[in-house]
């Protein structure tokens, strides 16, 4: 039994120079779950990632790389290090295209591709065998060029092994429904020759899964994937997210979270919702592949998502600012930080008004201007472009993020707050902002705002 614990890509698509990915796995001493989140923007390297996997799941020590995916003439290079210290390598065989693989596949590897072609029906079960289950058969090579290596019909031996057991069947009825509460039931149905599923939806109503959208037939198969999920096992899987409902993402990452305690899962990701504050760094790890040749992996630190977590735990009063929207963080390539909602609004519409684009504000705002540097040291870590606007009455905190992230862009209000305040207590002031009470623009600080915008979105 062993994992991923390590893979290093060189020379291949679009990393050149060798990335490394550091990856959990389950550990004696340490529970999971062992839930690994890659993301980045599209033709970052996400996929390229999910590929890698393949060249350790196939049948044939022989891997075809055609000459458009080298970025040299010596070849590519990986290398997977597992969790038993042997390693996996793919280098040139001569020259050309043909590869070699150096060790053993990968036996408990499985692998859910973004593009998850099924077959809605079949005219046969028991010919079907779950063990090449999303596996390369054992006759064929791993040619990224022909699709039809990756099987997904074959799925239709595993749903009628869980049918034929009365158990099984109700324990993968649970799970289902941990992931789409409106399906009651489903079965085999057979008609002229042929199997095909039917569920029950919430209207009590039978409906084939044939005629259903992509995303509830993509995660039918997915689902009894991850049902078989056992210990020992890697399970790599593209853009879960296709064609889903926010709830369903949800719900999904959350059954995902509970099968890694158990096994290995790899993630590529387009979706916030495969991300939450509270299980960042609680046995869940963050790769986001940056974009450039040489760029590497950014991660973010242990003590960093111990500080981001903490403040999403305690601050109950404040959940906006680490919603969905927030973690969108981890997809931008650039990003702006003010301290609060409103000055988030009252800019956003502003450059709306003026025609500024391209100007990415985080969340609600940074939830004040003490997180400013907690987000910062994320934005380091991970690789993202950011700046920051203070309030003037912020300037000490304003010195010291210069002083810390002197490559992030930081720039001062010329007024105490986004807009006029009112003194309400006899022992808080009233302040002046660049704002009206009302949410208007002062004709003085009209250019300088505008300046700025067009400054931040370049």
């Amino acid at each position: 039994m062993a994992y991923v614990k390590k893979l290093q890509i060189a020379h291949w698509r679009t990393f050149g120079e060798p990335v490394s990915f550091d990856f959990q796995f389950p550990e004696e001493g340490r529970p999971g779950p062992n839930l690994n989140i890659i993301v980045g923007r599209n033709n970052a390297g996400k996929s390229t990632v999910v590929q890698a996997f393949k060249t350790i799941a196939g049948g044939e020590a022989t891997v075809i790389v055609p000459k458009s995916d080298r970025r040299t003439e010596d070849g590519i290079s990986l290398d997977f290090t597992l969790s038993d210290n042997k390693n996996i390598t793919i280098t040139q065989s001569t020259s050309g295209a043909a590869h070699k693989r150096n060790g053993d596949r990968l036996e408990r590897l499985r692998i859910v591709d973004a593009r998850r072609p099924w077959q809605t029906s079949t005219t046969s079960l028991n010919s079907l065998e779950p063990t090449q289950f999303w596996q390369i058969s054992s006759g064929q090579k791993s040619n990224f060029d022909e699709r039809n290596d990756w099987t997904y019909q074959n799925s239709f031996s595993i749903f009628w092994k869980i049918a034929s057991d009365k158990e099984k069947k109700k324990e993968f009825d649970a799970a289902l429904k941990e992931v789409f509460p409106f399906i009651n039931d489903w079965k085999l149905e057979s008609d002229l020759g042929r199997y095909f599923i039917e569920y029950k939806s919430d209207a009590d109503i039978w409906h084939s899964i044939a005629f259903t959208g992509e995303g509830l037939i993509n995660s039918f198969v997915l689902m009894a994937s991850l049902f078989q999920t056992a210990e020992g096992d890697t399970i790599v899987i593209d853009e879960p997210e296709l064609s889903l409902h926010p709830q369903a993402q949800r719900r999904l990452f959350n059954y995902l979270i509970k099968q890694s305690a158990r096994a290995q899962i790899i993630v590529s990701t387009h979706s916030p919702h495969f991300i939450t504050w509270d299980s960042l760094g609680a046995g869940i790890k963050i790769f986001r592949i940056n974009p450039g040749a040489n760029a590497k992996p950014g991660v973010i630190s242990q003590s960093t998502a111990d500080s981001l977590r903490k403040i999403a735990i305690s601050d109950f009063k404040n959940r906006r600012t680490f919603d969905s929207l927030s973690r969108e963080l981890f997809f931008s390539d650039k990003i702006i930080f003010v301290e609060g909602y409103e000055d988030v609004r009252l800019i956003e519409k502003f450059a709306s008004d003026h025609n500024v684009n391209n100007l990415e504000l985080f969340g609600y705002g940074a939830g004040g201007a003490d997180n400013i540097e907690k987000w910062l040291q994320a934005c380091r870590e991970l690789g993202i472009a950011a700046a920051v606007i203070y309030d003037k009455n912020k300037m000490v905190a304003a010195n010291s993020a210069r002083k810390r992230y002197p490559e992030f862009l930081i720039e001062v209000f010329p007024t105490d707050d986004i807009r006029d305040k009112k003194q309400r207590t006899f022992d808080i002031t009233g302040v002046d902002g660049m704002f009206s009470s009302a949410g208007i623009i002062k004709p003085e600080y009209e250019a300088y705002l505008l300046s700025l915008l067009q400054k931040l979105s370049s």
